[in-house]
């Protein structure tokens, strides 16, 4: 269980304030990460959310994905598309291989519980090496922890009490989820509880893929 989780009395409840002091006006913010389309993950997802629902803020509705680098809110400003377009030439040079992920436990931030992730290769953290040396990461100072959020709390519930119920939880077995290409997204800053659309996808550089090309992509929402 995540130490400085269980260091803290009560979980931080979401509310839905006016975020103007946050975004300033600027109507998206941009991350990469992992999409989660694989259906036994995806049982998965939705057998955990399940498990935790009535400690959870009702209207969650971004789909199940795995961030690797928070980039920041979209505008020259903050994160520019020239830094996105620099950040893409780089994943392509690297020619990370394609790579599995394993999924862990229940866990849980002060805000919000999640299904650990675990990156036996280290893979992950290569990716964010090469995107942070580009644009530092939009996130306050700590270790990175691969996680997929299942939602936010909607009170604030003893942290002791929380941590038990997710070690009750028994997982759905999933294979290791193949990962072949990392995603650039965006979500609208009004609604951080809303879904993300995929702006671009980088394929990473298998055997058959001498290089990773770019391609955009639908703006679909997720």
């Amino acid at each position: 269980m995540n130490e400085s989780f269980i260091s803290v009395s009560k979980t931080i409840p979401h509310c839905e304030p006016d975020f103007a002091e946050w975004h300033r006006g600027i109507p998206h913010y941009g991350f990469w990460a992992v999409l989660v389309d694989d259906q036994g993950w995806l049982e998965l997802f939705e057998s955990a959310r399940a498990h935790v629902e009535r400690f959870l803020y009702p209207g969650y509705r971004r789909a199940p994905h795995i961030t690797v680098a928070a980039c920041g809110l979209l505008s020259e400003e903050h994160f520019s598309t020239a830094l996105q377009r620099r950040q893409t030439t780089a994943l392509n040079e690297a020619k990370v291989p394609p790579f599995f992920l394993r999924a862990g436990l229940l866990d849980s931030f002060a805000s919000a519980p999640y299904i650990t992730v675990e990156d036996p290769d280290g893979s992950l953290d290569q990716l964010r090496s090469i995107l942070v040396a580009i644009s530092k990461e939009d996130n306050p100072p700590g270790s990175y922890k691969p996680h997929i959020t299942l939602s936010l709390y909607q009170e604030a519930f003893e942290t002791l009490r929380i941590a038990n119920h997710l070690r009750e939880f028994r997982s759905v077995s999933t294979r290791q989820l193949s990962v072949t290409e990392l995603a650039f997204c965006a979500y609208e800053t009004s609604d951080i509880q809303g879904p993300f659309s995929v702006v671009e996808r980088v394929a990473l550089a298998g055997p058959d893929r001498t290089e990773g090309v770019p391609g955009s992509a639908p703006l679909k929402m997720y």
